[in-house]
């Protein structure tokens, strides 16, 4: 036996030691390959799109900014739309960012209508949704604050905005409102990629299904890149990102 091949037998006895330690804790350890589909939604969405600042990225349900620091990394020339109805969230948010001329940070809602309706902000605000919790929801509501609602096509009209090359849609159970007010742009093929989050157990009612939004999608021509990110509730996958 080379010293090489014994030097790899040793390392391979090692990280099988290493992993069959860490399973014990419930984790895994898995080998990252970066240059495969699935891994990271952001890495992957920068394989179909160039950084530019001719980019324009809205993130709908922007919380505090935890999806937008992740676009910065790869497209750190694009324009953002930050939209988070929820005021602390939105406070939180708008001085994080209130350096970078590139993003705008806005304190309403994105829906397929344009009216005031109330939120419920949740004590975990990460939560707070215009819809009531559902069976598998949790945290208390704390208050219902009229707040604003657009429709994505409107504002892109308004500002002028040809192409939305990125949506992100994290919105606690609107997200086919959310997509349902993009209609037009959708039917003109100006959304290039869309990262949603969907939901699988009750969490927020009344919910649409995963079903229907990917349905939806189907008929706007988007098929589906992969899922990310999902999380179990009671021993079922509760939701997931996907991006199509």
């Amino acid at each position: 036996m080379s010293y090489l091949t014994h030097f790899r037998s040793g390392k391979n006895i090692i990280l099988r030691k290493i992993k069959a330690s860490i399973r014990l804790t419930g984790f895994d350890i898995i080998r990252y390959l970066p240059s495969s589909l699935g891994s990271n939604p952001y890495l992957d969405m920068s394989s179909f799109l160039d950084d530019s600042p001719s980019l324009n990225i809205v993130d709908a349900g922007a919380n505090l900014g935890e999806s937008t620091d992740s676009f910065l990394d790869y497209f750190p020339k694009a324009r953002y739309f930050c939209f988070e109805p929820c005021v602390d969230s939105y406070s939180i948010l708008k001085n994080k960012f209130s350096s970078n001329s590139a993003i705008t940070v806005l304190n309403i809602g994105l829906s397929e209508i344009c009216d005031s309706v109330d939120f419920n902000v949740n004590e975990f605000k990460f939560l707070s949704s215009y819809l009531d919790l559902g069976a598998f929801g949790y945290g208390q509501i704390q208050a219902r604050i009229p707040s604003d609602l657009i429709s994505l096509d409107s504002f892109a009209e308004h500002k002028n905005l040809s192409h939305i090359h990125i949506l992100k849609i994290d919105v606690c159970g609107l997200e086919l409102s959310v997509l349902k007010g993009c209609n037009f742009l959708l039917d003109e093929n100006r959304v290039k990629l869309i990262l949603v989050q969907l939901v699988f157990t009750e969490i927020y009612q009344p919910l649409p299904t995963f079903t229907e939004i990917i349905d939806y999608l189907l008929t706007k021509n988007f098929s589906l890149v992969g899922i990310y990110r999902q999380h179990f509730q009671e021993n079922r996958l509760s939701w997931a990102d996907a991006l199509l």
